[in-house]
């Protein structure tokens, strides 16, 4: 979400805190800074329709109606800026030099400036957004290629446009006045645009709703590549942390939770970091993390009396006054080696009890002239000693870092109370440890006291902008599905994890686990000894192998933990295609990668059903074709056996056989343009029953012979009408062109040539039907006379 400076030069609260100074007015961008920018130089009219429905069905799945009308402009028109550790925001360029300037004196998030004064030399790795959105001329800005629009961005800045109009207080966040209060603020507003903008990418809600919620809130950060000490800290929080609490928001009570998160956003990052989640109420709102009650925070007015005219004659002014929050000081200590080694992963424990903070930094001419005060309060005495002692511990290297201050500061504790301050404040210690503060348990509250200690919350836009003829309206009249569904199914999947943690112990899954895996193995090598002449067994077995070692990852693998609950089996295939088959020029039906597609939809169906012990049952007992896996209704297999004796009195012998079986009927279809699609089986295939090709050896002369049995004789008719429209084509395969000869419900297909012993084998072949894995196994393997081994001992 974007908020876009005024061009108007306004009075302004200094940003010291004290006084005034004409600068142009600053109004701060929450932007959503986490995409690429595209480039477009396309006029409004020619977006695609993409947009417009986009937005429309946005306010549908939000709730919420624009109550502007939003028009869309490319992303070139408009006039802000990137400042990198900042944000997109419009600035004039002594605002980001003060800013710069005043957390180097503070040793953190401190780099070298811009060339050309914007700020910090290094890239950021949030970039320019492919949208924003301004609320004072209620514009959408998109960047475009060509007519690829994500559908995803759309949403998102869309989101911030209804938030924005619905809930105007948010426009109170001050970037410029309290960096935490922004960052915390702002992870409510760009994590409810996250969660909104996911319902529109598929890949994005099949990866949230995947993850073992406990490894995926350890992971954020990493995810993102954010560290408390990275210069771009408090810009990414937002992004970083915000989707957790609102997709826990939306879980709660839908769009319900959503809007309380923003009617009450956090005041503190750490509030989002460590949350005192004691429910107000036994509501459904009330167990989302905006209704919990967090601890209240105090916020300081550090507008003391620092006798204007005495810094004027030191060649000193008032520079930046803002707040460092738990993010900042987790990140000064990080940054400078805190004593005891802080962590980058897990907020400092001591941490937790951070109140409130301000700094004011004194900007001198000369080099190292600069002054800074730095009052933080604490829950305890104990925890403001901490403070003081780890600052102490990193005081010197913050001082070098920054390469402003005159002095390395001191800590100076009062009770829970420590001040940070160099020599040249010191005669201001008193009036600095007594500074007024006031303390807030909901933003609700902050904003009713006029954003203390602000001398007015910023008010949002009192006129409605004159809206062009292209611009939008929509109303949320007809809600949509898309969010709903999609947080349905994540319910379910966390659900369904939580009860399989508690019915079972760390150590009893790994064992589960291993036990499966074990099971798999003898399962594969069963089939590879007792599958001769049987290649849809075999690649039955080798898929439900295959899915049983994908689900073990997925199970070890808490990014993908809770896939099986997450995804259909059309979802699940078509990931599994991009993701591991991206080559394949048949992925759905080809048998190189078969296994690899339709094993993990098969398994992950039955864990979806039944839990690991579906996994269980599929090991003990297998599928006898491929049409298990392809989805077929259950159905019994025959298999046959050649006679072998009727063919030698013919002159010939079985020099081998195979099995088509479901999926290679379904291939050769394919391969021969018959207009079957590649997306789902034919329906003729419901009706397969078992097929196998001989191939005959007779003198000189040999060639296949192929018989398949259908559930009834129309369906072999059926079949036979199918076969005999692929034409000659078919002989590259080894097998006849040409009409099928049908005998009840079996189809034979041989060369003329071999009539003779097509007959002999439709009078002498052995058919034998087996409804189960186990049933076939009792009967030695048919057409084997004994199994080789034993399945499940091995």
């Amino acid at each position: 979400m974007a908020r876009r400076a005024s061009g108007r030069a306004q009075q302004a609260r200094a940003p010291g805190g004290g006084g005034t100074q004409s600068r142009r007015w600053l109004r701060p961008m929450l932007a959503n800074a986490a995409c690429a920018c595209l480039g477009s130089q396309a006029a409004a009219s020619e977006w695609p329709p993409v947009v417009a429905e986009t937005i429309i069905e946005t306010c549908a799945v939000r709730g919420l109606a624009l109550r502007s009308p939003l028009e869309v402009r490319p992303m070139a028109a408009f006039d802000g800026g990137y400042t990198p550790g900042i944000g997109s925001v419009v600035w004039a360029p002594d605002h980001a030099a003060i800013w710069r300037r005043g957390w180097c004196a503070l040793g953190v998030y401190c780099r070298p400036p811009h060339p050309d004064g914007r700020g910090d030399a290094s890239a950021s790795p949030l970039q320019r957004p492919r949208g924003l959105y301004d609320p004072e001329s209620a514009a959408l800005y998109l960047a475009a290629d060509g007519d690829r629009v994500p559908a995803a961005t759309i949403a998102h800045e869309t989101t911030h446009a209804l938030q924005l109009q619905n809930y105007p207080h948010l426009a109170a966040i001050h970037l410029w006045h309290n960096r935490d209060l922004a960052a915390a603020a702002n992870a409510a507003i760009e994590g409810d645009a996250h969660v909104v903008g996911w319902a529109f990418d598929a890949e994005r809600r099949l990866s949230v709703c995947s993850m073992d919620p406990v490894h995926a809130e350890a992971n954020l950060p990493r995810r993102w590549g954010w560290r408390p000490d990275g210069f771009w800290a408090h810009e990414g929080f937002p992004h970083v942390f915000g989707p957790r609490l609102a997709l826990e928001g939306q879980l709660a009570a839908g769009n319900a939770g959503a809007n309380e998160l923003l009617r009450q956003p956090p005041l503190s990052t750490r509030q989002v970091l460590a949350p005192a989640a004691t429910p107000a109420a036994a509501t459904p709102a009330a167990a989302t993390p905006a209704a919990a009650t967090p601890a209240a925070v105090t916020f300081i007015d550090l507008a003391v009396d620092l006798e204007d005219q005495a810094l004027a004659e030191r060649g000193c002014e008032r520079g930046l006054v803002n707040t460092a929050g738990a993010v900042g000081i987790w990140g000064l200590l990080l940054a400078h080696g805190g004593s005891d080694g802080v962590d980058a992963t897990a907020l400092p424990g001591f941490l937790e009890g951070w109140r409130g903070d301000r700094f004011l930094h004194v900007s001198c001419d000369g080099e190292r002239n600069d002054d800074l005060a730095w009052l933080t309060l604490w829950r305890s005495a104990d925890e403001a000693q901490e403070f003081a002692r780890r600052y102490r511990s990193v005081a010197a290297a913050a001082t070098a870092l920054g390469g402003v201050l005159g002095d390395v500061p001191g800590a100076t504790r009062q009770g829970e109370q420590v001040l940070v301050a160099t020599p040249g404040l010191a005669a201001q210690q008193a009036a600095l440890f007594a500074a007024p503060r006031r303390t807030f348990s909901s933003y609700e509250e902050w904003t009713a006291s006029n954003c203390f200690p602000q001398a007015r919350c910023d008010p949002a836009p009192q006129t409605t902008p004159a809206a062009a003829a292209s611009a939008l309206r929509c109303a949320s009249t007809t809600p949509s599905s898309r969010l709903a569904d999609w947080l349905e199914r994540t319910r379910l999947a966390r659900q369904r994890h939580r009860q399989a943690a508690a019915s079972q112990s760390n150590r009893e899954l790994t064992e589960r686990l291993e036990a499966v895996g074990a099971s798999a193995g003898k399962l594969a090598a069963f089939c590879v000894r007792n599958s001769v002449g049987n290649a849809d067994l075999a690649l039955a077995c080798r898929a439900l192998v295959d899915g049983v070692r994908h689900w073990r990852a997925w199970q070890a693998d808490g990014n993908w933990r809770l896939l099986p609950h997450c995804a259909s089996g059309a979802e699940l295939k078509n990931w599994l295609r991009d993701g591991y088959h991206p080559d394949a020029q048949r992925p759905f039906a080809a048998a190189e990668t078969f296994p690899g597609i339709y094993g993990p939809a098969f398994v992950a169906a039955a864990v979806a059903g039944s839990g690991n012990a579906g996994v269980e049952r599929l090991l003990a007992n297998p599928p006898l074709s491929t049409g298990a896996l392809l989805g077929l209704p259950p159905a019994p297999v025959d298999f046959a056996r050649a006679p072998e004796a009727a063919l030698a009195n013919v002159g010939c012998a079985v020099a081998a056989t195979e099995v088509r079986g479901p999926l290679g009927i379904w291939t050769l279809l394919l391969d021969h343009g018959t207009g079957q699609s590649a997306g789902a089986p034919p329906p003729l295939l419901a009706d397969w029953r078992g097929d196998r090709q001989f191939y005959l050896r007779c003198g000189q002369r040999s060639g296949w012979i192929w018989a398949s049995r259908w559930r009834h004789r129309q369906a072999a008719r059926r079949f036979a009408d199918a076969y005999a429209a692929l034409g000659a084509s078919v002989a590259e395969t080894g097998l006849a062109p040409g009409r099928p000869r049908r005998k009840g419900r079996t189809v034979w297909v041989g060369p003329e040539a071999f009539r003779q012993q097509l007959e002999a084998l439709a009078r002498g072949a052995t058919w034998r039907r087996f409804a189960s894995w186990p049933e076939w196994q009792a009967a030695g393997c048919f057409p084997r006379d004994a199994c080789r081994g034993r399945w499940p001992e091995g």
